[in-house]
């Protein structure tokens, strides 16, 4: 494999992404089509920064998740990213999904390392939350059981991929 394939999220979630995006320029647009012929220019202006900024973080959102490549794996948040190599991969595995330190009752997808550090992913399964639970939970990749399933079992198998000896590329 020669170059970083995306484990998590699916394509869907993409798309969605790239409708927001969509669907925030149209309105922003018209908008300021508006405020404009009404003679409202500086308004105009503020809503042409304003839909720049969240078109920008709409397309980092989009570009978030989890690849894999030939080195190892790649932790994409909106603002950082995180390169582990596989000699530091220990195990994948799902836990509950912590905010603020305290756990909730999603469950997330953990990296643990050689160094027995365990990374919580933006990964998690979206059952539903037990009634009264406020956990804000946009900075999550949140999936349907089935779909939480298959990311996980795609990241263990392209994981031992990279521990058979001789395998040059992980399993597609």
């Amino acid at each position: 494999m020669s170059e970083w394939q995306r484990i998590s999220p699916p394509e869907a979630h993409r798309h969605l992404a790239k409708r927001n995006a969509v669907v925030l320029g149209a309105i922003g647009l018209a908008l300021t089509g508006v405020s404009i012929s009404l003679g409202h220019v500086p308004q105009a202006i503020f809503l042409l920064v304003f839909i720049a900024v969240a078109g920008v973080v709409m397309a980092l959102s989009a570009l978030s998740g989890i690849q894999a490549g030939p080195s190892g794996l790649r932790l994409r948040r909106l603002l950082t990213v995180r390169e582990l190599p596989w000699s530091e991969v220990a195990d994948v595995t799902t836990a509950p999904a912590q905010h603020l330190g305290a756990d909730t009752s999603y469950t997330a997808l953990w990296i643990v390392t050689a160094a027995d550090e365990r990374i919580q992913t933006q990964v998690v399964r979206y059952d539903h939350p037990q009634q009264g639970e406020r956990v804000s939970t946009r900075r999550w990749l949140k999936l349907g059981p089935t779909e939480f399933t298959d990311v996980v079992q795609a990241l263990r198998d392209v994981r031992q991929a990279q521990e058979q000896p001789g395998s040059a590329e992980p399993a597609q």
